[in-house]
């Protein structure tokens, strides 16, 4: 099959209910009808390359592609042919700009081809198609894995938006090149600096002005800005092609303003200045997006206080959008981007998350991790840990409690680096079941100094003798060592109450544990662990009808003790230890 006709049978299955709509309804500005398009033809595109005012800038039609951009939906090929409009090029934000012919709407700047081309070619998007999207169902849908079409057929690719970020200095952009990755759009030049709040409202929302989707609003904002193509009321189109191609959306749009249009031979781009949310999202489609000006939908609140030694401390508030695919990168964002403010250049300290991720009707999902071990920045580790246990939660399989908001507190220690387990000495080489052991823990600091914790493991009545091992580390790394059940027992859950008991039993790198374990062969199904089970029992298990999904056990637990420590805690150390028989009482 060749690489136009796969990507024809994939943008079928991802958007046919789009194929099959009726007719568009009637809009209040004037269609120039499809039909009537052809080469030659030339028209006007309006968009703000300054202020709020739409310019003009001259386009030709050059003909017209069928089948484009999708089964059914061509693409109006043109070009630039004025002077500024090949000075300035096809730059990002003009996505969703309306091309008119004859003062008649035709449809949306939207595709451009490529970089350092010697001619402005652009793609535009029949308005036709776009005001097919008012008979789609709205509201938003339950979670499905989002994608953004970025190219069509290899040669014309989606207008890049305008991804600004208000807050954070343009050499820490690069910082969050993940985040614009989910996002499908190319790191490092993906998003810049945005300028100050602007006082702007609702009728800021018209033909040819800027408009942007927002990510997070609040303190910190990033939001994606293009041009509203059309509006009749409170509903406008644009941008001409997907933003995220989540299908039917829920995030808020806001009015935006162009400081500069920056030229450029490589990527031209708007700067833009953000107005409050001020109105939802309600269609993220392949012919471009629709909103409706109103009430703005809820996001997630974010909390963050920041405490370092000899500051005061610092509170950030943030909502991010509701994205079951971004939340977690953006949560991550919002709290790097938070600390970053607290902490400035400073990079001799780690850092010590605590929160709570507070759940509709249940107790909170508490999370707890040191940012002082690994070859990444403390920063990075924290909000990487953030990031997962939030996509747990949205990307759960089955229903769980709906997030209602994030609490955190980032406390810095100073001098970066985390505590290494060294040795452990215990108090006796075999203990009788029921008895106690005492285990003194060497620990070496981030610059060499050395510490002793001592951690007492009670062995449980009933323990059946013989030989067993000892492993002393931080529960995270006992973890990945001895298998990490928390984990199993989360993919294997088939219920919400066994899917969430998991999830907060994730190990911290911040506990220091002694973890007695015997080899047992044992199984994790359901989200429970049945440990030290006969042969039988696992054949039994494996030909139960259903296919239920297994997890081998190599461990099973039998006693522990832990220590909550200050900072990260990395190093294992494992000695051999014989359980006695108890002393009998006769």
């Amino acid at each position: 099959m060749s690489k136009r006709n796969t990507l024809r049978h994939l943008f079928f299955g991802l958007f046919l209910p789009f194929l099959a709509l009726p007719a568009a309804p009637a809009a209040a500005v004037e269609v120039f009808p499809l039909a009537e398009v052809h080469a030659g033809l030339e028209g006007e595109v309006l968009t703000v390359l300054q202020g709020r005012e739409p310019e003009t800038l001259r386009v030709e039609v050059l003909g017209v592609l069928d089948d484009w951009i999708g089964p059914g939906v061509p693409l109006i090929l043109g070009r630039f042919t004025d002077e500024r409009g090949r000075f300035e090029g096809v730059a990002a934000g003009m996505s969703g700009s309306p091309v008119m012919i004859d003062g008649r709407l035709v449809g949306a700047l939207s595709y451009s081809v490529g970089n350092f081309t010697k001619e402005p070619i652009c793609g535009i998007t029949p308005i036709e198609a776009m005001l097919r999207l008012g008979s789609l169902p709205a509201g938003e849908l339950p979670w499905r894995r989002e994608g953004r079409v970025a190219a069509v057929d290899g040669l014309l690719q989606a207008i890049p938006l305008a991804v600004g970020v208000r807050g954070v200095a343009a050499d820490r952009l690069g910082a969050f090149d993940d985040l614009w990755r989910e996002m499908g759009l190319a790191p490092a030049a993906a998003a810049r600096p945005a300028a100050g709040a602007a006082a702007m409202g609702a009728d800021d929302l018209q033909p040819g002005m800027p408009v942007s989707a927002m990510l997070i609003w609040g303190d910190k904002v990033v939001g994606a800005t293009g041009t509203v193509t059309w509006r009749e009321g409170s509903k406008l189109l644009a941008f001409g092609h997907p933003f995220l191609g989540r299908g039917r959306s829920g995030g808020p749009v806001a009015p935006a303003e162009i400081v500069w249009t920056v030229a450029s031979g490589f990527n031209s781009f708007k700067i833009s200045r953000y107005g409050a949310p001020a109105g939802t999202l309600t269609q993220d489609r392949l012919v471009g997006i629709a909103a409706e000006i109103g009430p703005v939908p809820q996001g997630l609140p974010i909390d963050v206080r920041v405490r370092r030694p000899g500051a005061p401390d610092i509170e950030r508030h943030f909502q991010v959008l509701r994205s079951p695919r971004l939340v977690g990168p953006l949560a991550n964002f919002a709290l790097r981007s938070a600390v970053v403010d607290a902490s400035g250049a400073e990079l001799d300290e780690t850092l010590r998350l605590e929160g709570n991720i507070l759940l509709e009707g249940r107790a909170p999902v508490r999370v707890v991790i040191g940012g002082g071990a690994g070859p990444s920045p403390p920063v990075a580790r924290i909000g990487a840990e953030l990031a997962r246990v939030l996509a747990a939660l949205f990307q759960a399989p089955m229903e769980v409690p709906a997030v209602e908001g994030v609490e955190l507190e980032v406390r810095a220690i100073e001098r970066d680096g985390a505590w290494k387990v060294i040795r452990a000495v215990p108090d006796r080489l075999s203990v009788r079941a029921g008895g106690r052991l005492e285990l003194r823990v060497e620990l070496s600091g981030p610059r060499g100094e050395r510490n002793w914790e001592v951690l007492d493991v009670e062995i449980p009545a009933g323990t059946l003798p013989g030989r067993c091992t000892v492993a002393v580390g931080s529960a995270r790394t006992l973890d990945g060592e001895l298998g990490a059940v928390a984990e199993a027992r989360r993919r294997t859950a088939r219920t919400a109450d066994e899917y969430l008991a998991a999830l907060a039993s994730f190990s911290s790198d911040t506990l220091l544990e002694a973890r007695l374990v015997r080899p047992a062969a044992g199984i994790v199904s359901r989200g429970r662990e049945y440990p030290a089970l006969p042969a039988t029992a696992h054949l039994l298990l494996r030909s139960s009808p259903g296919g239920n999904e297994l997890y081998h056990s190599r461990w099973r637990r039998l006693a522990g003790a832990w220590r909550e420590m200050e900072r990260s805690v990395t190093g294992l150390a494992r000695l051999s230890l014989v359980i006695e028989a108890e002393e009998s009482t006769e």
